[in-house]
């Protein structure tokens, strides 16, 4: 029975443990519209603070091949440690050698998906390593068409209804034709009076005290060298017309636990369960202010830390430093972790609890 508990997931197995409370699920991961959402309005305010004329997306077939393995790697090897762990050696097309670790979790973000189920059917403690080269490092793609052909550009097309703009449409780009959208004098004019909302969801639990949730945010106030405004409110009722506004017409005023809207960070207490769900919602809205503004030089050595501890994380920079040689180690794992802050993985990385830590 162990065995079996031990497969699925916490909040599953947590139903057949009496008294034993499920891991509660992160911010949008559960509805792939909401992150997808927030993803591109967090594009938008990018683009718009960049200046840029416009957003494209790349199709689902040039995202297939950007993750073919095959382009990146003559051969991947692969081991299993006798703690469950995956060891991994890749040989780059260009002979460079990388190792990674891995557990069967986060596999598919070292390895991609189709190979990460190759690898679990196959690795086992008792067998030998084994090596994949050629086709097996060839991503399917159905999902990546999927995902990129129909559901971006359908939640694209939502999100620039809220604007009182157009649809995604065909866009002529230098590398050719892609579907986007441009950004409008309206869209501009409207971000930049206003922002662009961005919110964490929680659960109606009762709540955190008042007390206990501003001595969270005073302890990020001690560490921190700069700090946006933050509002501690007792419900999103509490919040100003404008706000609630907005909450009401994304469907967020009973479960919004923090919101960063117009440079500003709010909290409500009633959905947010507790001190360290209190830090998780401060951090994730905080992301979209930066953290090198509230943590300054001590940020160094927790992006260090991040990067160095979690094997997709570590593919993830790199990849982003291949693209922008500029960008430091630490610079480019901001930059990951805040691409991840919309959809709530990054509080999974090892280290983001000495982040967290910082400030207690």
């Amino acid at each position: 029975f162990d065995d079996v508990l031990r497969s699925m997931s916490p909040s599953v197995a947590a139903e057949f443990m009496p008294g034993v409370l499920g891991v509660p699920n992160a911010p949008f991961v559960t509805d792939t519209k909401s992150w997808v959402e927030l993803g591109i309005k967090q594009a938008i305010r990018l683009a718009i603070d960049s200046g840029v004329d416009g957003i494209v997306f790349g199709t689902g077939q040039q995202n297939a091949d950007l993750y073919d393995l095959s382009k990146q790697a003559d051969s991947v090897n692969v081991g299993m440690r006798p703690d469950g762990t995956y060891s991994i050696t890749a040989k780059g097309v260009n002979g460079q050698i990388g190792t990674y670790t891995a557990t069967k979790e986060t596999l598919p973000e070292v390895v991609g998906k189709d190979l990460a189920e190759k690898i679990v059917r196959e690795v086992a403690a008792d067998k030998q390593n084994v090596t994949y080269s050629g086709l097996d490092l060839k991503v399917g793609g159905s999902g990546m068409r999927t995902f990129y052909d129909h559901i971006v550009p359908s939640v694209a097309n939502e999100v620039l209804r809220k604007f009182g703009v157009g649809k995604v449409a065909t866009v002529n780009t230098e590398g050719g034709k892609q579907i986007g959208f441009q950004i409008t004098p309206e869209m501009r004019a409207k971000v930049e009076a206003s922002g662009v909302p961005l919110f964490a969801r929680g659960n109606r639990t009762g709540g955190i005290a008042l007390d206990d949730l501003n001595a969270v945010v005073n302890g990020f106030r001690k560490a921190a060298q700069t700090m946006p405004s933050v509002h501690v409110l007792a419900d999103t009722k509490d919040a100003t017309r404008e706000v609630q506004k907005w909450l009401r017409e994304n469907d967020a005023m009973n479960d919004a636990a923090g919101l960063f809207y117009n440079g500003e960070i709010y909290l409500f207490a009633s959905h947010i369960r507790d001190t360290g769900h209190a830090q998780e919602t401060f951090l994730h809205e905080a992301q979209h202010y930066g953290l090198s503004g509230i943590f300054g030089d001590a940020l160094e050595e927790h992006m260090l830390n991040i990067y160095k501890r979690n094997g997709g994380m570590k593919v993830k920079v790199d990849a982003r430093r291949a693209k922008e040689p500029a960008l430091s180690v630490v610079e480019a794992t901001n930059e990951v972790l805040a691409d991840m802050a919309g959809n709530g993985t990054a509080k999974q990385m090892n280290g983001w609890d000495r982040l967290v830590g910082a400030v207690r």
